[in-house]
């Protein structure tokens, strides 16, 4: 035996259905990490610009954080 809803509660069962849906197509959209910058690096001697070659060493090493761990 089949049991009609009215058309209120149906329409209000798809409207939460697709309010659903919205929200698990926008969360993760919001969680997007920043991306990694360009750094420029000058040289100076004695506190004027080196404009001739330079001959140095780096290392260097990168962390990737989410905005609620402490890094």
């Amino acid at each position: 035996m089949e049991r009609d809803l009215p058309a209120t509660q149906y329409l209000a069962g798809i409207f939460s259905a697709l309010a659903i849906v919205l929200v698990l197509c926008v969360i993760p959209v919001s969680a997007d990490i920043s991306i990694p910058t360009l750094t420029n690096v000058f040289f100076e001697r004695n506190g004027t610009p080196v404009n001739e070659s330079v001959s140095f060493t780096m290392n260097c090493y990168g962390t990737a954080c989410r905005p609620s761990e402490d890094c």
